[in-house]
């Protein structure tokens, strides 16, 4: 299996012109590169979320409150973002179905993550979930969730845009 290329980019997310191995960027974290996070919310403003696989290379078993990841060399956001989707819960979801809200910026991880929220009303039962990334799912509430991140169950914390999206629409 090759190993998976990612595009390196300055800390203004500006393309420095070469990749880098993914094991590379991450062992060494002296790598800028980008990565989508992908919201799920339902019209009862309960957020999808997920428990990742005990076999990930980071944070196994931990739960986390969207779905995403790294983009591959030469990808755009949104093709990554509807690739991640169809991977991880085989959505097929159109580019125009996600509302972008900001690139978040984590200086610990070295990522500029472009934020999506998609509004989907589907039934869970329904997604076929990637064994190999994800667990199992669950829907909360903003406050369960925030409960449950006080509690250390979640590898992430709050984006507090996101929430002001979910609480405003």
């Amino acid at each position: 299996m090759l190993e998976e290329l990612l595009n390196i980019f300055d800390e203004n997310n500006q393309s420095l012109g070469f990749t880098k191995p993914r094991k590379e960027v991450h062992q060494t974290l002296q790598y800028w590169h980008r990565a989508v996070h992908l919201w799920i919310i339902n019209s009862d403003k309960k957020i999808l979320c997920h428990q990742r696989s005990k076999t990930v290379d980071a944070d196994p078993g931990k739960w986390q409150s969207f779905f995403g990841g790294h983009l591959q060399a030469g990808q755009d956001y949104i093709t990554s973002a509807t690739q991640e989707l169809k991977e991880e819960l085989g959505l097929d979801v159109k580019p125009d179905q996600l509302v972008p809200i900001h690139i978040r910026k984590s200086q610990r991880a070295k990522h500029n993550s472009q934020v999506y929220i998609l509004i989907w009303d589907g039934n869970i039962s329904d997604l076929q979930l990637d064994k190999n990334e994800i667990e199992s799912i669950k829907w909360l509430s903003i406050e369960k969730l925030q409960k449950e991140i006080d509690q250390g169950k979640y590898c992430n914390t709050i984006d507090n845009q996101v929430i002001e999206y979910i609480k405003s629409n």
